[in-house]
This record gives C-alpha cells, sequence and structure tokens, in this order.
C-alpha cells in the first residue's frame, strides 16, 4: 500500500501574539486549502492559540472560540506543545 503525502504547507509570516516568535508557514492539517479568515493556528513556540483575520494577519483566541468538536484535539495539541518546552527547558538545567 501507498501513502500518498499531501503538501499543506504555505509560507504566511505572522507574529505569535503571546511569545512574540516568527513564524513562517502553517500547515492545514485536514486538507490542501490555504486557511483563510476564521481558521485557527497554533504557536509552535508556546502554544498560543489564534485566529486568522481578514488579510491572514493573527489574533488571539481562546478554546472556546473553537467548534465543540474541535476543542479536545486543540487542548491536547496545546498541552502536547507545552510539555515539550517543560522537557527543553529542564533538559538544559
Amino acid at each position: 500500500m501507498t501513502t500518498k503525502m499531501i503538501d499543506s504547507t504555505f509560507a504566511i509570516p505572522t507574529i505569535c501574539t503571546s511569545c512574540h516568535a516568527s513564524l513562517d508557514a502553517v500547515t492545514n492539517a485536514e486538507d490542501t486549502k490555504r486557511p483563510e479568515a476564521g481558521d485557527f493556528t497554533l504557536c509552535c513556540a508556546c502554544g498560543a492559540l489564534m485566529v486568522f483575520t481578514e488579510g491572514l494577519s493573527v489574533a488571539p483566541a481562546t478554546l472556546m472560540d473553537i467548534p465543540a468538536q474541535y476543542r479536545a484535539h486543540f487542548a491536547r495539541a496545546i498541552y502536547l506543545i507545552k510539555e515539550m518546552q517543560r522537557q527543553n527547558q529542564t533538559s538544559k538545567l
């Protein structure tokens, strides 16, 4: 069986609204469409949840902004990013 990889990464430079990390691309987890206003994204540096606005800038968002059927997935992703941060900080000690 062959698995086909879908190229769903788009160069959309932006800045995290929480940690101010430079974010240079986004990857769509479901398909190959570009992000659009109302789509959500996570900062890989700090786990901040953001929503794309018109013009594809980002604004802070909360889990309550996300449709209920996706909240647990986003909460898990945020937890994993923050856990990786903790492990990286611990390994530097």
